[in-house]
């Protein structure tokens, strides 16, 4: 099944351009549709809010975010690559680089793997996602500035390897970490 000029809308949403499935018996094939059906998709500028995401994805109904994205998708939802990958979410918070992932939808147990990778963020951003640092006086996060991160990331989100590098307002630090 291809969709060859896709452009798809929901009063929040626009997704484009290309978006296949592919698969080999649809009644067969889509009642394991996690793990049998491939998708390829070619989005440039694609723009989703987080509620069209929580309708699949329950878990993620309080995210509340507008979500801009490009890259190429190859794969199911348990096991798939996206390159090219280019994501803004929040006012400053930005993500470029390979994204290839194994294991969903159990994503406590997914593999994870980010390559070539730089991600952008700040202060503002961080608290918009993890609200508990703003009780963190000491050390002042703010005085981070722009946090920027170019490396690699593999593994779980309990359980990773990260080797990179960090700039941010205050200084730099190069990373080679397994926690």
């Amino acid at each position: 099944m291809e969709l060859a000029s896709l452009d798809l809308r929901t009063s929040k949403s626009r997704i484009g351009n290309y978006y296949a499935m592919k698969y080999t018996d649809f009644n067969k094939d889509f009642g394991e549709y996690i793990d049998k059906v491939v998708m390829e998709a070619r989005f440039k500028d694609a723009k989703i809010n987080s509620d069209d995401i929580a309708y699949f994805a329950p878990e993620l109904k309080n995210l509340k975010r507008n979500i801009e994205i490009s890259g190429n998708y190859l794969g199911t939802v348990a096991d798939f690559t996206t390159t090219n990958l280019s994501c803004r979410i929040g006012n400053n918070t930005k993500l470029y680089g390979t994204l290839s992932m194994k294991g969903l939808p159990d994503i406590n147990t997914t593999k994870i793997g980010l390559t070539k990778s730089v991600v952008t963020t700040n202060y503002n951003d961080l608290l918009s996602f993890i609200p508990v640092l703003k009780d963190i006086k000491d050390p002042n996060l703010a005085e981070l500035g722009n946090i920027i991160y170019r490396g690699n990331f593999n593994g779980t989100i309990r359980n990773f390897v990260t080797s990179g590098v960090f700039s941010t307002a205050l200084g730099g630090l190069t990373t080679d970490i397994s926690l």
